[in-house]
């Protein structure tokens, strides 16, 4: 997500009396705001959206769980030990950045 300004796509600026540089946030152009809109997309938005979603279906999967033992009247322990770990499938899908 830092290597789009080296490649043209916004830019860094050196802070002054220091000894580090950011990005610049307060460019009005066209190149600036969308690359900040970008990180924000990115960087931000759609982490906590996959979070929330994971998050949501253990919540669901859970909440079926317990439902599903005391229709069974199986032991709570016995019920998510055996046939209800055993459906639960997470996939993760990672983003790679190949340079």
């Amino acid at each position: 997500m830092a290597c789009p300004p080296l490649l043209g796509w916004s830019r860094y600026k050196k802070v002054q009396q220091q000894f580090y540089c950011m990005l610049d946030f307060a460019g009005h152009d066209f190149n600036t705001r969308s690359y900040t809109t970008f990180l924000l997309l990115c960087g931000y938005f759609l982490p906590v959206l996959a979070i929330t979603l994971s998050y949501a279906t253990i919540f669901i999967l859970v909440r079926r769980s317990d439902g599903y033992s005391a229709r069974t009247g199986t032991n709570e322990d016995e019920s998510l030990h055996s046939a209800n770990l055993s459906r639960l499938k997470v996939q993760y899908h990672l983003p790679t950045c190949q340079i």
